[in-house]
């Protein structure tokens, strides 16, 4: 017979049986932050995926307007080089970056010169007319190139001032002309992109409209 009160024998079964509640309370917090979780990046890799085909839907659309808008330019363009019979010394190309239009260096400048000649200037002009019916849609990129050989005059230490210098005068031009120099940048490689083993066609000024 126990000799136990049965009030203290019944405080004693509490105090010696183990706690469930109190040691194990925080796995269900802790599953239901898990599950919390789990719904939320549910979520947000549903609107990822939705997100995801619609820009890229967009985004082909856009490229087949603007695309079809540059083989519409470059329409225009080509029609206007072959009414100066200058289909040797501009071409225009469309490619990964937009389209180009390709001067060589004889229909704007004089060999070493930066200054744009009377017939470039008169070109360029009727280009620039042209291009502003677009300039809203497109930006424009003008890149001077020149041959390997080096340079250095008192104006021009290295091809480098030569491009860049063609190129900023090409752009002053364009803007007179009425081309948003907002949308307008310059580039200058110097001899850095030969476009082929001539010399005559690496020295160039290139239109990049994109």
């Amino acid at each position: 017979m126990s000799l136990i009160p049965p009030a203290l024998d019944s405080i004693s079964k509490q105090l010696n049986t183990p706690q469930e509640s109190d040691t194990e309370g925080w796995l269900v917090s802790y599953a239901d932050l898990i599950t919390l979780l789990f719904i939320f990046f549910s979520v947000m890799l549903s609107i990822s995926v939705v997100s995801k085909a619609k820009f890229d839907l967009l985004t082909k659309q856009f490229n087949q307007n603007s695309t079809a808008s540059l083989v519409e330019l470059k329409k225009h363009l080509d029609k206007e080089i072959q009414n100066q019979k200058m289909e040797s010394q501009i071409t225009t190309q469309i490619g990964d970056e937009g389209l180009q239009i390709q001067f060589n260096e004889k229909v704007l400048f004089g060999s070493g010169e930066a200054v744009i000649n009377e017939a470039g200037v008169l070109m360029l002009q009727a280009f620039a007319k042209l291009l502003t019916a677009t300039q809203s849609q497109f930006h424009l990129a003008v890149e001077g190139h020149t041959d390997d050989r080096p340079i250095h005059t008192a104006q021009f230490k290295s091809n480098w001032s030569l491009s860049a210098s063609r190129s900023v005068n090409v752009l002053h031009l364009m803007s007179s002309s009425g081309m948003d120099e907002k949308r307008m940048l310059v580039r200058a490689y110097a001899d850095t992109r030969p476009a082929a083993n001539d010399r005559n066609q690496n020295r160039r000024v290139t239109l990049l409209v994109y």
